[in-house]
């Protein structure tokens, strides 16, 4: 699926994609265009998200949910719980939650090729990460 934002791709560093962003929702929300403000919102939660920042992350990817909401936008309202998906981590219910939604909503639009992101995503999602193995020696 490209786990990035195409702003990621084009800007690999976290901090400059999170200005640019800044700069397109700035521009976005001053003409009103809504769907460019959401687009600019999830833009800025793929960036926290890649910088870390779990709790910025969430703030921006709900803002743009709630944007395409607002808007009828029911594409990029799943696209978005794809990234929420993501977000949530392994083995979270709240991950299986939206990634159930938006496999649902893929597949109602006729979306193929995003019917499959979401099942590979559920498939890679679906166990919680192994946890770390101790280098040392094993303690008895």
């Amino acid at each position: 699926m490209g786990r990035d934002s195409s702003l990621a791709r084009l800007t690999p560093h976290p901090a400059e994609a999170r200005v640019v962003a800044r700069e397109a929702l700035a521009v976005t929300e001053e003409v009103r265009f809504r769907y460019g403000s959401g687009m600019a919102q999830r833009a800025l939660g793929r960036a926290a998200r890649a910088a870390g920042d779990r709790e910025e992350a969430e703030r921006w990817l709900q803002e743009a949910l709630e944007s395409f909401r607002a808007i009828g936008a029911p594409f990029e309202v799943a696209r978005t719980r794809l990234d929420l998906a993501l977000l949530a981590g392994a083995g979270s219910e709240a991950a299986a939650g939206q990634l159930g939604e938006a496999r649902r909503t893929f597949a109602e639009l006729g979306v193929p090729v995003y019917v499959e992101r979401a099942e590979r995503l559920a498939g890679e999602l679906a166990a919680p990460a192994a946890p770390e193995r101790s280098s040392g020696p094993s303690a008895r």
